[in-house]
């Protein structure tokens, strides 16, 4: 048995702009937001990113889940590192932009601590 659990979604958001949603378990916020990020095909409908087609992963969206998963053998830096190193970017310039991105969200002083030294809204 089938069950649809988006049913007349149409929103934009605007460049550099953040969005919330909200609503009770189970409603779809998770199943939306896979489809945005490219982890999940609409059944029907589509995804626009500046007009063009969103057709799964891709650099120019992301998605964080509920339940983090960080290193635990790495600080803060080098886990917002991590995926500039996968994509081999020189150390020096990921190391760079990953603490851009932590002063960003106001953690460029945890940039050192460890995840078990860090609270779970950090």
């Amino acid at each position: 048995m089938e069950h649809a659990a988006l049913t007349g979604i149409n929103f934009e958001v605007a460049a550099g702009k953040f969005f919330t949603l909200i609503g009770p378990s189970g409603c779809g916020k998770t199943t939306l937001l896979r489809i945005v990020a490219g982890l999940t095909s609409p059944s029907e409908g589509r995804i626009l990113i500046d007009g063009q087609p969103s057709l799964g992963p891709s650099r120019e969206k992301s998605l964080v889940f509920q339940h983090f998963n960080l290193f635990p053998w790495r600080t803060a830096l080098e886990n917002v590192a991590y995926g500039l190193e996968m994509q081999r970017v020189h150390k020096r310039e990921r190391l760079e932009k990953a603490g851009e991105y932590l002063k960003l969200v106001n953690l460029d002083g945890f940039a050192d601590h460890y995840p078990h030294e860090l609270s779970g809204g950090m």
